[in-house]
C-alpha cells in the first residue's frame, strides 16, 4: 500500500485507457477519484460523445481525449475500427501514442497513472502500446504507475479473469462494483454507431453478467517514483515476458512484431 494514502482515493491520479469503455473494464476502482480520465489510443466518434453525455456529470467533467474526434460515426468505423489492421498499425504506432500521452504524464499535479498492463489484459495491441508509453514516460518524469494484475484467457464463448497476486510489489486490493459496471455497460449497449454496417453498438467487450474482472482484484505499482520494477527486478521482468508471450496479440497486423516491451 502507498505510504500514508489509499491509492483509490489519493489525489493526483490520471487514468489512461486505450478505447472508450476500457476504463470501465480494467480501471473501474479509480474512476471516482481520478483527476483526469484520458482516452489515449483512439479518436472518439459522435456515438461516443452520446455515451459520455449519459454518464454522471463528474465523469463528463474529467473526461479528456488525446486525439481529435472523427466528424462522423462512419468515418470512425471506416478509418479506425474496421480498417485493415496492417494499414491501421502504420498509423497507430507507439511513437504517435507516446507523443500524445507524454504531456499529460508530465503535468506536475499528477503523481500516479493507472493504465493497462504489459500484456494488454487479453492481448490487444493498443493496450500494450499504451502501457509501454505510460510506463516509459513515468520513468522520465518520476511518477508512479499502477496496473490491474489480471490476465484474461478466452474459454468457450466467454473469458476467465485470473488474478495474479501482488508479485511482491506495492499493491492494493479492491472489489469491482458489479452494479455500477452493469449500469454503465447498459449505456454503451444502448448506443449504436450511425453507419454501415448498421447496428454496431459502442460496447466492445463480452455481454455476460460476469464478463469483467469481478470480485476482489489486485492492482500493483509497476513503476515507483520513476523506478521501473519491470526492468529492475528480474523475476517481474520474466513473468511479464512470459505473459506477453502466452497471451496472443489481438487486433494487429498478423505480419507485424509486437512493439510492447
Amino acid at each position: 500500500m502507498e505510504q500514508g494514502s489509499e491509492p483509490f482515493s489519493a489525489p493526483g491520479t490520471l487514468v489512461v485507457f486505450a478505447h472508450q469503455d476500457d476504463d470501465l473494464l480494467w480501471m473501474q476502482p479509480f474512476l471516482a477519484s481520478a483527476e483526469t480520465l484520458l482516452l489515449a489510443a483512439s479518436p472518439p466518434a459522435p456515438a461516443h460523445a452520446e455515451v459520455i453525455s449519459r454518464h454522471p456529470r463528474a465523469y463528463r467533467k474529467r473526461w479528456q481525449n488525446a486525439f481529435p474526434a472523427t466528424q462522423s460515426d462512419q468515418a470512425w468505423l471506416t478509418d479506425y475500427a474496421l480498417k485493415d489492421r496492417c494499414q491501421r498499425d502504420q498509423e497507430w504506432t507507439y511513437a504517435r501514442i507516446s507523443a500524445a500521452i507524454e504531456p499529460w504524464i508530465a503535468t506536475p499535479e499528477i503523481r500516479r497513472i493507472v493504465t493497462h498492463n504489459p500484456w494488454g489484459e487479453y492481448g490487444h495491441i493498443h493496450h500494450r502500446l499504451v502501457h509501454r508509453a505510460v510506463r516509459e514516460a513515468a520513468v522520465r518524469h518520476g511518477k508512479d504507475v499502477w496496473m490491474l494484475n489480471t490476465v484474461v484467457l478466452f474459454h468457450g464463448k466467454g473469458a476467465v479473469y485470473l488474478d495474479l497476486g501482488d508479485w511482491g510489489l506495492t499493491s492494493a486490493r479492491t472489489e469491482f462494483d458489479a452494479r455500477f459496471f452493469h449500469a454503465m455497460r447498459a449505456i454503451y449497449q444502448a448506443v449504436s454507431f450511425a453507419g454501415d454496417p448498421p447496428d454496431i453498438d459502442t460496447w466492445t467487450w463480452l455481454d455476460g453478467p460476469l464478463q469483467f474482472p469481478h470480485g476482489q482484484r489486485t492492482f500493483v505499482k509497476i513503476v515507483d517514483k520513476g523506478t521501473d520494477q519491470s526492468s529492475e527486478r528480474k523475476l517481474i521482468a520474466d513473468q511479464i515476458a512470459a505473459l506477453t508471450h502466452l497471451v496472443p496479440l489481438k487486433q494487429a497486423c498478423s505480419q507485424r512484431q509486437p512493439e510492447a516491451r
